[in-house]
Order: structure tokens, then C-alpha cells, then sequence
């Protein structure tokens, strides 16, 4: 159940915006008294027919952007704020084609954010009891955990897996960072990100790079942002092009997931951390 929500505008003039959900109506000066838009958006579903046979065959889908759309109301002391006041102030949060971030927790989740344009923020001004119309456009429909998750183990020849279990209901990306502790030797050599689920099968990302006191390395499998590199100090080093023909880039599920690194034989310890962020597709 959503508890409540807050909104981080754009403007240095509004930093934050804390908004109840169902209850507080009698106490807070800005409540949310109804809000849509939470749910699953729904998928356009591509398909094409057989030529002499009944029935089409799936071609792919796609969902697109998510509604967000809440209904404002106002409950002010008319000492130190009006209706008209407190309509000003989400005028500076909602104002029309400025982005803005929605935080919303939870009593059964962790709290999540999705970022989003203003449509429209509509007020009905002359009416007995005042309310806010606000629409807010997310062209990335899925919430993301505020919070990171971490996993941490230990890469050589043959190391355990680290098993794990994402509470989200979308897949998400990992960032994956190999380092040395002080006195370890050089490694330089294949690394392998060796990932699987409860399904069949093994998917394997595979770089060759060095692993130091000095140097670390990073494996980012972010959408529109992968990267696999060395990093010395301020300086990176691309490995993208070590990168096998055959790696899959890492891709986390809902579910079970297990997860460990392995190096070439004779490497000594090193440890490794996996970072990532749980993702739903609606609440």
C-alpha cells in the first residue's frame, strides 16, 4: 500500500514535496486525494499472420510510457496559507514541460522513484472545495528502488556463487567491480561473469583486463550506458574490445538468481561487488 509520496522539482526554490495518500486530509495543507497510473502499463503486442495458415505468429512488443495522474487538495490555515498560496507552491513542483522525480513508499516494498515531465497541472479555481488536477508523462515506465542492493564474493579458478533473490518484477542491469587488497599480485588474464537462474543454462560475459592495487576493474551492463574498463586513478582503460564474441551482457531476473567470477588458474582471491537496483513494473 502506498503510504506516501515526495516530489523533487527541478527548481532550487522547491527541493522537496512530502504528499500523504489517503489519509491526513483533516491535518496536511497538500494531500493526495486520489491518484491512477501505478499499475502495469499496458503492452502493444506485434504480431503477424502466417500466409496459408490460421492464427499469427509474435513478432515483439513494447511498452511505452507511463500516466501518472493525481488529484490534489488543500487544507489551509488561512494564517499562514491560503488555497491560493498553497496552489502556487505545486505550481513550482508541477509547472507544465518541467521534469520532476515521484518518491513513493511503501508498507509491502522498499521505496521507489520515477522520473517524469509535467503534462498538465489544471486547477479548478472557483470551485467550493479547490483541487489540483496534475498529470505527470514517465517515458521510462518502470520504478526503481532508491536504495542499491549489494552482493559481494570472491573471484579465482573455481569460486562458489553467490545466490541471491530480486523482489522486483522487471530484469535489471549490474555493475560489477573486481579489485585487489594491498600486497595481492598482478593479475592479467580472463575474467568471466558466469550468471544463471532456476532455468536451464549459463550466460557468460567474458573480458580480459587486470586486476591490481591499483588498477580495478569495472563490468556496467546498463542500458544505453554498458561499459567494461580498467580504472587507474582518474584514468579508464576501454576492454570493450577483449570482449568475446560469445559474452551475453549481464542481466539480472526476478527471482533467483546465482552469480560468481572466475579467473584464470593459478589467480589468487579478489574481491568483487555487485551493485543493483531492483525495478518494478507497477505497484
Amino acid at each position: 500500500m502506498l503510504t506516501n509520496l515526495e516530489v523533487y522539482s527541478s527548481l532550487s526554490t522547491a527541493p522537496d514535496l512530502p504528499l500523504l495518500a489517503g489519509v491526513g486530509e483533516d491535518q496536511d495543507p497538500i494531500h493526495i486525494r486520489d491518484i491512477t497510473g501505478l499499475g502495469p502499463v499496458k503492452a502493444t503486442i506485434n504480431t503477424s499472420p502466417y500466409g496459408s495458415m490460421d492464427a499469427d505468429f509474435y513478432t515483439g512488443g513494447h511498452v511505452g510510457q507511463r500516466n501518472i495522474v493525481m488529484r490534489l487538495g488543500f487544507n489551509p490555515d488561512y494564517v499562514t496559507e491560503t488555497v491560493a498560496t498553497l496552489r502556487d507552491k505545486v505550481y513550482n513542483y508541477f509547472m507544465s514541460k518541467q521534469p520532476v522525480t515521484l518518491r513513493l513508499f511503501r508498507d509491502n516494498g522498499p521505496a521507489v522513484e520515477i522520473d517524469g515531465i509535467t503534462e498538465s497541472c489544471e486547477p479548478n479555481i472557483f470551485a467550493q472545495d479547490p483541487e489540483i488536477a496534475v498529470s505527470v508523462i514517465c517515458p521510462d515506465p518502470d520504478f526503481v528502488a532508491v536504495s542499491p542492493s549489494i552482493i559481494d564474493g570472491i573471484a579465482n579458478e573455481n569460486p562458489d556463487s553467490s545466490d541471491f533473490t530480486l523482489i522486483g518484477n522487471i530484469d535489471t542491469s549490474g555493475r560489477v567491480v573486481i579489485s585487489a587488497n594491498a600486497g595481492d599480485a598482478t593479475y592479467t588474464g580472463l575474467v568471466t561473469l558466469e550468471h544463471q537462474t532456476l532455468a536451464p543454462g549459463v550466460n557468460n560475459f567474458k573480458v580480459t583486463g587486470t586486476i591490481d592495487p591499483a588498477e580495478t576493474l569495472v563490468i556496467d551492463s546498463a542500458r544505453g550506458a554498458k561499459v567494461a574498463q580498467n580504472i587507474v586513478g582518474p584514468e579508464t582503460n576501454n576492454l570493450l574490445n577483449t570482449m568475446t564474441d560469445d559474452s551475453v551482457w549481464l542481466t539480472l531476473r526476478p527471482g533467483t538468481n546465482k552469480f560468481r567470477v572466475l579467473l584464470e588458474a593459478g589467480a589468487t582471491d579478489h574481491p568483487w561487488e555487485l551493485t543493483y537496483y531492483e525495478r518494478f513494473g507497477g505497484l
